[in-house]
């Protein structure tokens, strides 16, 4: 792996538009998008397989360091000093309330 990745759902039009939506809000060069979906997308990972990535986003910082679901759209936008504030993620009980809305969305991805 050469670069921070994230690995997405490319069949997925909301997914493919939040993508962009975090490429236009926190644009960082140094960071890799890439559909899980694509052929040999998944090889330098070998912790994660197509049920776990079908389920949420993933980062991976790097292959022992990876992320998923709103913990790695947070980690991401943070990475760009205008979006620290994406740190308040951290705070007891908000959190949690991220993640479920977070799996709620992801649940019904291919409806919205």
């Amino acid at each position: 792996m050469s670069q921070p990745t994230v690995l997405f759902d490319g069949a997925c039009p909301f997914c493919r538009k939040q993508v962009g939506n975090l490429q236009r809000w926190a644009p960082d060069p140094s960071l890799r998008y890439l559909s899980f979906r694509e052929p040999g997308a998944l090889d330098d990972y070998p912790t994660l397989d197509l049920v776990e990535c079908d389920r949420e986003m993933k980062f991976a910082v790097t292959t022992a360091h990876i992320y998923g679901g709103m913990e790695a759209a947070v980690r991401v936008m943070a990475r760009r000093p205008l979006f620290k504030l994406t740190l308040a993620y951290y705070l007891p009980g908000l959190k949690q309330l991220m993640n479920a809305v977070y799996r709620w969305i992801a649940a019904r991805r291919m409806k919205l």
